[in-house]
């Protein structure tokens, strides 16, 4: 059995940080579905996923990057 989420699901809700479009919703492999500006009518395909990923995670303290961890025991050692 597959366990992947269809690309077709959106599974996020978001504004898009590329044009300011409000919920725009993102596919299962977190790529955005292409969507019209809401200032000039032309098209908008998103972010990168990646980026758009990694930033959900950060904004939710979620940032488990080696180098995020280490930065963080220095912070509290420091406090």
């Amino acid at each position: 059995m597959d366990n992947t989420i269809p690309t077709r699901i959106a599974v996020l809700k978001c504004t898009c940080p590329m044009c300011g479009r409000p919920d725009t919703a993102l596919r299962g492999d977190w790529s955005a579905y292409t969507h019209k500006n809401p200032f000039t009518g032309e098209q908008c395909h998103g972010p990168d996923p990646e980026w758009l990923f990694t930033s959900r995670l950060r904004m939710n303290g979620l940032d488990v990057r080696p180098d995020a961890t280490q930065r963080l025991r220095k912070t509290a050692r420091a406090n």
